[in-house]
């Protein structure tokens, strides 16, 4: 279940990437007249830049994720929408 609009967004840009990259697959695959080497060549540099797209979504849902858990009802909406809550995020420095 979709809970917020930051998890829609965030499925409808894996939805979008996972099209995208088959689209390119299907296209270097399908190529006429290439040998079969530069075929091997095209299809590594059609896969490789896809797990590495979907290496970046899979280290993004877990924050997705924390920042949903963190939106507690009766809490602030603007303050969820700050990273500094999140696993790994600094707190913002303090200015004397």
């Amino acid at each position: 279940m979709i809970a917020s609009p930051r998890e829609a967004l965030f499925w409808i840009a894996v939805a979008c990437c996972v099209l995208a990259s088959a689209a390119i697959l299907r296209a270097t695959v399908a190529a006429p007249g290439a040998s079969r080497a530069r075929r091997a060549i095209e299809v590594a540099y059609a896969v490789v830049p896809a797990l590495m797209l979907a290496a970046v979504l899979g280290a993004t849902w877990p924050r997705v994720r924390a920042a949903r858990a963190a939106a507690l009802p009766g809490d602030d909406p603007s303050a969820a929408a700050h990273p500094s809550h999140l696993p790994g995020a600094h707190a913002p420095a303090t200015v004397r």
